[in-house]
């Protein structure tokens, strides 16, 4: 064989062995990847109650705040019965005579009253029963297309790391409540990534005004201190006129000449329903409901 033929050879063999090469590292990386996708979707669970996808290191969902340990509870199908007597149910059913309706009067909760039966009633007895364990209550916003409906935030701490589990005994006791009624987590609860023991949630639900328990701890709720700043004027001194609408009556809590940086403060009893409009010269500047 000359000279020339085996530099051919040697060159085709070279670039077999590169192909060779290039083929094994694309085989070696589709395998990492692949395993690669499998440990990520391993270390995800779906949760029994909720079926959102969580992490599989979680022992509470932060979805629904079920317990991952605990099998999800099934719902029996209701017994089947003899058709006939069904029906004949059914027939009784459709020729009964509707109930006569009930009259109903609704009396408004204000966010100061709820403050002060979630202090003294839900708060205090859930610390006392959950050692390590503290609810802190920020914000009370009353809905305001249905007066009933509340939404709270707050924050729950647990110093063995297991806030969430803190939210879920909260809302356990909310339901324990005779006065509160379709108490929901309004979204997932946040972990504070800085602070494995705290979480920041919102919950909404419904009170019922009429509930005795929600009375007798309502009824320790405290004055409250309403206080307006007399804003900057072209002139000397303004009218400042502070009134209480409450029904169909309305009242006037302050009428006098103030300067532009008064402080004007009274002390109000909350009413449901009640509303204060503060007038600088006949102007409407301040209307709040509470």
């Amino acid at each position: 064989m000359d000279i020339k033929s085996r530099m051919v050879l040697k060159k085709i063999s070279s670039s077999n062995i590169f192909y060779n090469v290039i083929s094994l590292f694309l085989c070696f990386a589709v395998i990492i990847t692949a395993c690669g996708y499998d440990a990520v979707y391993a270390a995800m669970i779906s949760c029994q109650h909720c079926s959102k996808k969580v992490d599989n290191n979680n022992a509470t969902c932060p979805y629904c705040l079920g317990d991952l340990s605990v099998p999800a509870v099934s719902v029996p199908a209701p017994a089947e019965g003899n058709d006939a007597s069904a029906n004949a149910v059914n027939k009784k059913t459709r020729h009964a005579k509707p109930a006569a309706r009930k009259q109903v009067t609704s009396k408004i909760v204000t966010e100061n009253e709820l403050k002060t039966y979630l202090e003294e009633s839900i708060l205090k007895a859930f610390h006392n029963n959950n050692a390590g364990q503290t609810i802190t209550l920020d914000s009370f916003k009353r809905d305001m297309s249905i007066g009933e409906k509340f939404s709270i935030g707050g924050k729950a701490y647990n110093k063995t790391n297991r806030p969430l589990y803190t939210v879920g005994k909260f809302i356990e006791r909310l339901n324990e409540s005779s006065a509160l009624t379709q108490v929901n987590l309004n979204h997932a609860a946040k972990i504070d990534i800085n602070d494995p023991t705290l979480v920041t949630f919102t919950i909404t639900f419904k009170v019922e005004p009429a509930s005795s328990e929600f009375k007798i701890a309502s009824s320790k709720s405290k004055p409250l201190d309403f206080t307006f700043v007399v804003p900057p004027s072209a002139v000397e001194s303004v009218n400042v006129k502070i009134l209480k609408i409450y029904a169909d009556s309305e009242s006037t809590l302050y009428n006098m000449m103030n300067k532009s940086g008064d402080k004007v403060t009274l002390n109000l009893i909350p009413e449901g329903g009640m509303k204060i409009l503060v007038l600088i010269d006949g102007k409407v500047v301040y209307d709040k409901n509470y």
